[in-house]
């Protein structure tokens, strides 16, 4: 299964919203409403990134999972703290 970087929205060249990779945009750990709320995104669903410039890729330690194995369950990468990218060159972060 291929792993992209869906941008919901790019709010300035250096701000993008971009769909939480560990919970799949749901919010949940789990595909339902009584799964317990995300931690990376907070319930939301996204994540707001700044970034030095863009492109965003795929995290190349996680393969855009957002986690160290395939499932919600496994650990956070360290790389991206469960974002599944990175920006392809330059300083980013996380910032929800």
């Amino acid at each position: 299964m291929s792993k992209t970087v869906v941008i919901i929205e790019e709010i300035s060249p250096t701000e993008v919203i971009v769909k939480c990779a560990r919970c799949q945009g749901y919010g949940t750990l789990g595909k339902g409403w009584h799964d317990p709320e995300c931690p990376t995104c907070k319930g939301k669903g996204r994540l707001l990134i700044e970034v030095e410039r863009l492109p965003l890729v795929k995290c190349s330690r996680c393969q855009g999972y957002g986690t160290l194995g395939r499932g919600w369950h496994d650990p956070v990468c360290p790389s991206c703290e469960g974002a599944g990218c990175q920006a392809l060159a330059g300083r980013w972060r996380l910032v929800t």
